[in-house]
């Protein structure tokens, strides 16, 4: 059966991610002066200016397994980290933090650098497209475990 938050709801969820990521950073070692809701539907992404960019998934089969959360948060670490040192172009995670989930609040999430937004630019499909073919080509090559969650990308 689905359920539907009602806009309370959401905006309750998101307010609680957003304090669980300030305080996650904050114990990280992160300063934190300026955290900003970049996105919040699967996930809630908060760029917590000046430092990186927490990633807390909030809209999930099994919500309360932080367990099983945080070893595929763990896979998408490890994964990125190894198209990045493949000089795969991927945002890599954030240097600052341990690259590991960090669970704070009932939430589990990973950390990632900001990158701004080139919004004054026009997206290059055919070269994205074309980049995707390469990203699943280089990714049959991964070491690590077999990837259960994003095996359907690889």
């Amino acid at each position: 059966m689905t359920t539907f938050l009602t806009p309370q709801q959401r905006a309750d969820r998101t307010s609680a991610a957003v304090e669980a990521a300030v305080a996650a950073g904050c114990e990280l070692g992160l300063t934190v002066t300026e955290p900003t809701v970049l996105h919040d539907v699967f996930s809630v992404v908060v760029h917590l200016a000046p430092s990186p960019v927490p990633r807390i998934p909030t809209v999930l089969p099994r919500p309360d397994d932080l367990a099983a959360i945080a070893r595929r948060q763990q896979d998408e670490l490890d994964v990125t980290r190894w198209l990045a040192d493949q000089m795969i172009p991927v945002i890599a995670p954030s240097p600052l933090v341990p690259r590991e989930p960090v669970q704070r609040d009932g939430f589990s999430m990973t950390f990632w650098p900001f990158v701004e937004e080139a919004r004054d630019k026009e997206p290059d499909y055919v070269a994205n497209a074309e980049s995707v073919a390469d990203l699943h080509a280089a990714l049959r090559a991964y070491p690590g475990r077999r990837l259960e969650f994003l095996s359907a990308a690889a």
